[in-house]
């Protein structure tokens, strides 16, 4: 059980989103359209982050969800974190038993996150690997403190496997 692998998909996910982010920008498209294409490639990586967790002996399922709705939010703004969390809680909801309540919370406080981080600590410190730095510490701490406070949803939090089943040689 370590953690480098999942770092390891999340960088590599964030390079790949960085190149979309980078190519939306430069089309010339109406604000609304804009944040609309601009949250998709965030939703996808959110999704894609969702299927490749680290899940703990307790049953505790850690992925990259809630940072990639916090970038989100930071680089785009509200519609491409809107078009990101409705998208990734649909995945949620696909991948786990769990409702809609337990995958609310850390979606929204990483929403919260990544807004407050592009309306006051951007325009400060401006786009630099301390702040950059700062927003995912930000975000992981605190979706990590409102799961793991919550001793009844780290136990229920675990993966259905109607899902893989199609990925197995045993059918």
């Amino acid at each position: 059980m370590s953690l480098l692998p999942l770092l390891l998909n999340i960088i590599g996910l964030m390079a790949l989103v960085a190149m979309c982010l980078g190519s939306t920008e430069r089309l010339n498209l109406p604000p609304l359209l804009k944040g609309l294409v601009l949250g998709l490639p965030f939703a996808a990586a959110a999704c894609i982050t969702m299927m490749m967790p680290m899940v703990l002996p307790d049953g505790t399922v850690i992925n990259g969800r809630s940072l990639f709705l916090a970038f989100a939010a930071a680089f785009g703004g509200v519609v491409p974190y809107l078009v990101a969390a409705l998208i990734a809680l649909v995945g949620h909801l696909e991948l786990t038993d769990l409702g809609v309540g337990q995958a609310i919370r850390p979606s929204l406080c990483a929403g919260v996150v990544g807004l407050g981080w592009r309306f006051f600590v951007y325009p400060r410190l401006g786009m630099s690997i301390g702040s950059l730095l700062l927003l995912g510490l930000t975000v992981s701490a605190l979706c990590c403190f409102s799961c793991l406070r919550d001793r009844e949803y780290r136990c229920s939090f675990r993966p259905t496997r109607r899902h893989w089943s199609g990925l197995s040689p045993q059918h």
